[in-house]
């Protein structure tokens, strides 16, 4: 039953909201864009990368179309897109986006870790926030909160601290060198506590209580 009525959701959002709306002609072919897209969720998409894919199976689909695409589905509330954090409009324009569904339950493959991120992800948006992830080198941190002070957010499915990358933790404490010291939290299953990595504190937050502190 459950999944009867995401199906349904989905299906209108997808076909009133997007292909009717705005008058979608190829539907077979935004179809195929759409499951990419889908199959993207709490990972990277990139319109370059979907133009290179479709040319190579002979379909020739411009920039702008398979943009527009994208701009579609985030209008119509399907998917969240978060832009790389970035100082210029160049910086951020240039960079992969990261594509979280609105609803956890249009996940097409059920992991814990992508869905909290995809929580948090549409919390941050409902509070108005600026923010965006952030890639240093070989490090990332999942979420940068334009704010003062600034904060920055990884999300991880732990129940313990040896449940945790350290990796998360380093790629914190970077972040914290290179744009300056704010709040530096991972989001947890139900962790609670702190840590100090390079000297730099670190917060563990359980997600249920962090969405309730919103």
């Amino acid at each position: 039953m459950a999944s009867d009525l995401v199906r349904t959701y989905r299906e209108t959002i997808v076909y009133r909201d997007v292909v009717d709306r705005y008058r979608i002609r190829d539907v077979t072919f935004f179809e195929t864009f759409l499951e990419l897209v889908e199959n993207s969720f709490g990972g990277y998409v990139s319109i370059t990368k979907l133009n290179n894919y479709f040319r190579s199976l002979g379909i020739n689909k411009s920039k702008r179309t398979l943009s527009n695409y994208l701009r579609y589905l985030e209008e119509a509330y399907y998917v969240i897109l978060v832009r790389k954090f970035g100082f210029t409009t160049r910086e951020v324009l240039q960079q992969p986006r990261k594509v979280y569904p609105i609803d956890t339950a249009y996940f097409r493959r059920k992991a814990i870790g992508p869905m909290m991120e995809s929580a948090v992800a549409v919390e941050l948006m409902r509070r108005g926030l600026n923010y965006g992830y952030l890639r240093i080198n070989d490090y990332e941190v999942d979420f940068v909160i334009n704010r003062e002070p600034r904060e920055y957010v990884q999300v991880t499915y732990a129940s313990a601290m040896d449940e945790i990358d350290r990796r998360e933790f380093r790629a914190l404490a970077r972040v914290s060198e290179a744009l300056g010291r704010g709040i530096a939290r991972v989001i947890t299953w139900d962790l609670e506590g702190e840590t100090t990595i390079n000297g730099v504190k670190i917060t563990m937050t359980p997600l249920w209580k962090w969405l309730l502190e919103g």
